[in-house]
């Protein structure tokens, strides 16, 4: 995803990393992150590979508005898990991760495809 957004198609934009730790007090951004030098009020894509339960994307949201006032923040996600194991989605909220998606206050989710419990991994299904 990186290469891609950091093509031609997108002049060149700048990329950052961000390193989540896990631990039983909760998520923290490592050291490793990497935060690009951006203009004011910048148009940032977060993207992830998958979005189950955790709150992780709501940690990051509220680091990048810290780290980059006036941001308008858009979310690509690869897989997206679904409430309901047959992957039916009629709605939004048919997601596990919705509440968290919306409170992070997206200007847009760009979700590729929808995965059932336990997510991306062996046994893997997408549609």
């Amino acid at each position: 995803m990186a290469t891609f957004l950091a093509s031609a198609q997108f002049g060149r934009c700048p990329i950052g990393y961000l390193k989540c730790n896990k631990s039983h007090d909760g998520i923290t951004l490592d050291n490793a992150s990497a935060y690009p030098d951006l203009r004011d009020a910048p148009t940032i894509v977060l993207c992830d590979f998958e979005v189950k339960h955790a709150n992780v994307v709501g940690i990051i949201t509220q680091e990048i508005r810290h780290r980059y006032p006036g941001a308008e923040i858009y979310f690509a996600v690869f897989g997206a898990m679904t409430k309901d194991p047959s992957l039916e989605v009629r709605n939004f909220d048919d997601l596990t991760g919705a509440e968290i998606m919306r409170a992070a206050d997206f200007a847009a989710v760009f979700i590729a495809a929808t995965m059932s419990p336990p997510g991306i991994e062996p046994p893997l299904e997408l549609r």
